[in-house]
């Protein structure tokens, strides 16, 4: 089962936006609680006041009916906090923003025997020397992405294969680094593009009660 996550960011509004991050963070853990979801808090940013969040994720590790998901998926998009500034009560703005997304982290690739092709060919050496005189050189292809490596320097086709199995493995490895360094940074980009109007959900007063 796939994790699901839930990022809140505050973009790069001032604190009372931070305030709005922290209080939607909270009434959505209590939400997927009361609906039975397994849900916590994975990390969090913290603002430059008490009980104020730059971003936020929330995991879910549980399997969740199709309820919980379009409830979820309701989430998407710009929330609107309407409230006096709790920290600069003289401040004449009363609305405040925050972004929500839900995001499938990547599926790590396997490495099953199955999905590996192994082909045997004869190799050659500098200046048409032959290295061996039986197919010993092996190419490894991952089959679900085309992935391929080659292993010719070993005389034993044995060898070879062990060689291009270690090959490939650090090849897919790669691919699966580079797939969690992308995440991670669209995370990170997210909390940058926040999109202020047009809010799929709005709350008001000091204890983040939904508006009807």
């Amino acid at each position: 089962m796939m994790s699901l996550f839930i990022q809140l960011s505050s973009g790069k509004g001032p604190v009372e936006c931070g305030r709005a991050t922290f209080l939607a963070c909270s009434f959505l853990l209590k939400e997927l609680n009361d609906f039975g979801v397994k849900a916590e808090l994975q990390s969090k940013i913290l603002d430059s006041a008490p009980k104020t969040y730059k971003s936020a994720v929330i995991s879910i590790k549980s399997a969740i009916s199709e309820e919980v998901r379009h409830y979820v998926e309701s989430w998407e998009g710009t929330v609107q906090w309407s409230c006096s500034s709790p920290f600069r009560p003289s401040h004449k703005r009363k609305n405040w923003f925050l972004g929500v997304e839900v995001i499938k982290p990547p599926e790590k690739l396997s490495l099953e025997p199955r999905d590996i092709k192994l082909e045997t060919f004869r190799a050659s050496g500098p200046g048409g020397q032959h290295v061996n005189t039986t197919d010993s050189a092996v190419r490894a292809t991952h089959i679900p992405t085309g992935i391929s490596v080659i292993a010719s320097e070993e005389r034993s086709q044995a060898m070879n294969r062990r060689v291009a199995f270690v090959r490939l493995a650090a090849k897919i490895e790669q691919v699966n680094s580079a797939g969690v360094d992308d995440y991670e940074k669209s995370c990170w980009d997210n909390h940058n593009e926040l999109q202020r109007g047009n809010p799929v959900r709005t709350f008001k007063g000091p204890n983040f009660k939904p508006s009807r």
